[in-house]
């Protein structure tokens, strides 16, 4: 009962607290305070109606669809475009992410027929597993005049060209005549144009040229492969328009270290890569897919002697080590479709690193690659100095 607050307390108060309690506020009383409020309350409304609007519903539409596109491009390694100031809506060029997934689905090869050389089956083989192998693609008198040929080359018996400077590996041979008949083998080149091509009269270009003399392994493994995609090294699109021949000079198995892939990979986009860890390190721009995951299953290519392997630039493949006591020889083209592909930038793409070693080795030798003085080398340049046309004339596409 003490502690119960007197009627007089509780229910009256002074003067000064009636009036100050009942003061109204200045802010929400005044003309100027009026104005402040109605004037916000006029531009929420108008920012609301602009969301709402059909014309900004759009506009946030394409950004998402924009920033999907350039995620997208980014595991590709596709550019992306600027736009053009003075447009509101540019056109997009042929390598612009939107416009390149519609290229490439757009295919020119016909996989509901057989081709001129491959069944339905092989076709479609290749279509859903990113290769495909053919026996007996090359007999043996042409495997002979390689190897002789090589030979002579090792043993300096033959001057070779400028290009070509190694002894368990030798590359870009497009200006070695008999090694570049291989490229121009109509057993080769009559599957790729089933593959890349829209007719067996599809033209194509030699882009990139190998023999391989894989030594005997030292016992620290360097002679294996890691894991990789071959797209990584290449500054054009499309992708699915580009193939590699890789022929066996002989037998080839697990214990000489065959070539290992990773059926259906060709569908996957273009990974990172890195120099692998290995003791010793690697050469120049001797890239692994990054984090590879080793629990992928993967197929064994073991080939005779004449067996070529046609297989995607995405395919994930590799090699294992020669564990035998010879050196295992085999011989590759990569071929571009050349009326459908063209040279992209890769400038921001995971592929700039790679253009820039690629540069780096190249400027290193000018001479062997037949740089012009003055001439700036670009990742373009390395390849267009280095490719030749197979069966035709035409030098402005690559």
């Amino acid at each position: 009962m003490e502690n119960t607050p007197s009627p007089s307390s509780s229910a009256t108060s002074s003067p000064s607290d009636t009036s100050a309690s009942s003061t109204p506020s200045p802010t929400l009383t005044t003309p100027a305070a009026s104005k402040r409020f109605a004037k916000k309350r006029d531009i929420y409304q108008a920012f609301a109606d602009l969301l709402d609007s059909p014309d900004e519903k759009r506009r946030r539409m394409e950004n998402k669809r924009a920033d999907r596109a350039k995620e997208a491009a980014r595991k590709l390694g596709v550019p992306i475009s600027k736009p053009k100031e003075e447009s509101k809506r540019p056109k997009r060029n042929s390598m612009d992410p939107l416009t390149h997934f519609n290229y490439v689905m757009k295919s020119i090869v016909d996989w509901t027929r057989p081709g001129k050389v491959l069944s339905l089956e092989q076709k479609q083989f290749y279509q859903k597993n990113g290769y495909v192998l053919v026996r007996k693609c090359i007999g043996r008198e042409e495997l002979n005049k390689y190897e002789e040929r090589f030979n002579a080359i090792c043993e300096r018996k033959v001057k070779p060209p400028a290009s070509i400077d190694a002894i368990t590996k030798l590359q870009d041979f497009c200006d070695e005549p008999v090694l570049f008949s291989y490229c121009e083998h109509p057993r080769v080149t009559d599957v790729v144009r089933d593959l890349i091509g829209s007719s067996p009269e599809s033209r194509i270009q030699a882009m990139h040229t190998m023999l391989i003399n894989k030594p005997p392994d030292t016992g620290k493994l360097t002679s294996r492969h890691p894991m990789h995609q071959d797209l990584i090294y290449f500054p054009w699109r499309p992708e699915d328009l580009t193939i590699c021949a890789w022929t066996a000079m002989e037998k080839i198995n697990k214990k000489n270290g065959c070539l290992q892939v990773v059926p259906g990979t060709q569908t996957q986009p273009l990974k990172e890569h890195e120099y692998p860890d290995w003791e010793g390190g690697v050469n120049k721009a001797y890239y692994g897919i990054k984090d590879y995951d080793l629990s992928l299953p993967r197929e064994y290519v073991e080939m005779d002697a004449g067996d070529t392997v046609f297989f995607h630039p995405n395919l994930f493949h590799g090699s294992g080590a020669n564990r035998s006591d010879g050196f295992r020889k085999a011989i590759s083209c990569h071929f571009a479709n050349y009326d459908h592909t063209k040279y992209i930038d890769v400038k921001g793409t995971i592929q700039e690193e790679t253009g820039k070693q690629i540069v780096e080795i190249i400027k290193k030798h000018p001479q062997r690659y037949c740089v012009k003085p003055g001439q700036e080398v670009t990742f373009e340049l390395s390849w267009r100095l280095r490719s030749r046309p197979v069966h035709h004339d035409g030098k402005e596409n690559l």
